[in-house]
């Protein structure tokens, strides 16, 4: 059973668990029609919060996406509250962290993972980084265009030299476009 969406709210504009920023409850949210759980495919949805978030100039503000593939050995960073520890089995940050990462071709990725697909992409730094528990949901983006280009969807042990696996945004940007418009009209 789905937890009511009340129980839902995002934070804005704080690197610091202690800091200040805005708090947003949300008025809608939307799993893409084709997610389940079990796999882990089409992992994406969509929330709209009840208020407009105040955006502060190099604090929060809008980030792009496109319907352009990524190009493989892109560099892009991914930032999180995620555990910090191999395998889930470190502290949770105070701090919001990053990792700078680098996209890999799909085919490369299933060579090393099973269950990856063409809604996903995958990026890798080094044995013993990579995204984890707490982390899902995250913005990678595209250092060099600033465009959003995944959203931390899953992981195999946690930093244990496996590939990252992202929802690949590009995939979804039809149905996106499609949700906004129906917003609007």
């Amino acid at each position: 059973m789905p937890i009511p969406q009340e129980f839902y709210s995002v934070f804005a504009g704080s690197l610091s668990l202690n800091g200040n920023g805005g708090r947003y409850f949300l008025s809608n949210n939307l799993t893409h029609p084709k997610h389940t759980v079990k796999g882990q495919n089409y992992d994406i949805g969509i929330i709209t919060t009840a208020t407009e978030i105040t955006f502060i100039p190099k604090r929060v503000g809008p980030i792009a996406y496109s319907n352009v593939e990524t190009v493989i050995g892109t560099e892009c960073v991914v930032t999180g509250w995620g555990n910090m520890g191999r395998n889930g089995g470190g502290k949770d940050p105070i701090y919001l962290q990053e990792l700078h990462q680098r996209t890999l071709s799909n085919l490369e990725c299933q060579f090393r993972l099973e269950g990856v697909t063409q809604t996903d992409i995958c990026a890798f730094s080094r044995i013993g980084q990579g995204h984890c528990n707490g982390d899902s949901g995250g913005p990678l983006v595209d250092v060099r265009k600033q465009i959003l280009i995944g959203i931390v969807s899953r992981a195999r042990k946690c930093g244990f030299g496996l590939p990252d696996i992202y929802t690949r945004v590009s995939f979804f940007y039809s149905w996106i476009q499609g949700y906004l418009k129906a917003q609007v009209m």
